[in-house]
């Protein structure tokens, strides 16, 4: 099982252009989803319009912060008043739910700025979404965005990656002891999802995976409660395998970098 989870929201300034993204993606996606929405964006025109077509075809609507800072390179003052900053951005509008995600799921430099995070978040009656399946797609598409970029390859080699990402992701729950966790992908609302969000949903629909509701994935005890208390921020995963000593199988190389070298390779 996985979910989909779509930060950042970063529309075209061209109106047409945002909307016509938006509808593809949103045509993608056969359940309920989950928006972590950066208020930033709100200086786009088509801002309000996109979060409330999201909002009336079922979505979450979720904090990702105002101005997408890191939060473990910034001061915990700094990145609080950012989050509440975001908050009372979003908190009235239709669709919006207490769910919370860092940027870049950047959680704090160190314990002590981590529980001050946690403590003010579990404070405002937030659960902070962590990830299972990261795509890297925010890589990805910096090759689609190239002059001359060859589409249908790039296309090609973003299913092949998730779909590798995704089977690691599995085989690390079941080291882990965690047959039936409901995982959560991290994808990112743009022009790389516009085009194969779809395509990427039934290849991994396709290898067995059963797409399912967001919250029903969010508010599994293993992503709603709060990440093992060790030193570092990331993939739950990775983070539970820390805590736990548990050896689990080797990150696939040709992940490695987000995905870097291997497009390199591939003349991408």
């Amino acid at each position: 099982m996985l979910a989909v989870t779509m930060d950042d929201f970063n529309l075209p300034e061209n109106s047409e252009r945002a909307l016509e993204r938006d509808l593809r993606i949103r045509s993608a996606l056969p359940v309920r989803a989950a928006a972590f929405v950066s208020g930033k964006n709100e200086t786009r025109s088509t801002f309000d319009r996109v979060l409330s077509d999201w909002a009336d075809d079922g979505h979450i609507i979720a904090n990702h912060s105002y101005s997408h800072m890191n939060s473990s390179e910034n001061e915990t003052e700094v990145i609080i008043r950012d989050i509440a900053r975001n908050h009372d951005l979003l908190s009235e509008r239709a669709g919006f739910e207490p769910y919370f995600r860092f940027p870049f799921l950047a959680g704090g430099r160190d314990l002590a700025q981590q529980d001050d995070y946690r403590a003010f978040l579990s404070d405002a009656g937030y659960i902070v979404a962590p990830v299972t399946i990261d795509t890297y797609d925010w890589n990805v598409t910096a090759r689609l965005e190239k002059p001359g970029a060859d589409r249908a390859r790039i296309g090609d080699y973003y299913l092949r990656s998730v779909r590798t990402m995704a089977k690691h992701a599995h085989a690390s729950a079941l080291a882990l002891g965690l047959k039936n966790l409901p995982h959560l992908m991290l994808v990112h609302h743009n022009a790389l999802n516009a085009l194969f969000l779809g395509p990427l949903l039934k290849t991994l629909q396709s290898d067995g995976w059963e797409i399912v509701d967001a919250k029903t994935a969010m508010d599994h005890p293993v992503m709603a409660g709060p990440p093992p208390r060790i030193d570092g921020w990331g993939n739950r995963l990775n983070l539970l395998r820390r805590a736990a000593g548990v050896e689990v199988p080797a990150f696939p190389d040709e992940l490695q970098n987000f995905g870097t070298p291997a497009m390199d390779a591939l003349g991408l």
